[in-house]
């Protein structure tokens, strides 16, 4: 039973990491269909634990619909932008998950620590996206926030 749990778990972990390269290759499909077929094997493959499932019929609706929005979305996106910058994007929710959880969840305050990191994995994902161009008008602002919380010139006595 273990060796077959860890053989399932790699296969998911290799079907995962080839998603974006043959989300691209099969840009040629439309992404409903795509989506279905996907969804569809998948399904068909789980028939067999149908009796295992503990699930109400809305939480399965509920799942079952994200998965399907989610990948429609990502495959409509490997459609519209490059797959890199589209993939970057996609893989955000993480860093949007720590600076979104004080909302949910009230035992964890969102930190200075928190905001830092969440402030440097956005500008790293602007700079991707942007390819290092990033508009003059920005830096101003930049520069004027910075500037009006420094504590001043140093006075020498």
């Amino acid at each position: 039973m273990r060796r077959n749990s860890l053989f399932l778990a790699a296969l998911a972990l290799l079907l995962w990491s080839f998603l974006a390269y043959l989300g691209s290759n099969l840009s040629h499909l439309p992404p409903f269909l795509l989506v279905g077929i996907s969804l569809s094997i998948g399904g068909i493959l789980s028939l067999g634990q149908v009796t295992r499932w503990r699930v109400s019929a809305k939480t399965f609706l509920v799942g079952v619909g994200g998965i399907f929005g989610y990948h429609f979305l990502l495959f409509s996106a490997f459609r519209a932008a490059p797959v890199v910058e589209a993939n970057l994007i996609n893989y955000l929710w993480p860093l949007l998950l720590v600076l979104m959880s004080p909302i949910f969840l009230a035992r964890h305050p969102l930190r200075k620590n928190h905001v830092i990191g969440g402030v440097m994995g956005l500008a790293g994902a602007v700079l991707i996206v942007t390819g290092g161009h990033i508009a003059l008008a920005v830096c101003p602002a930049i520069c004027l926030h910075f500037g009006l919380r420094s504590p001043g010139p140093a006075t020498r006595s």
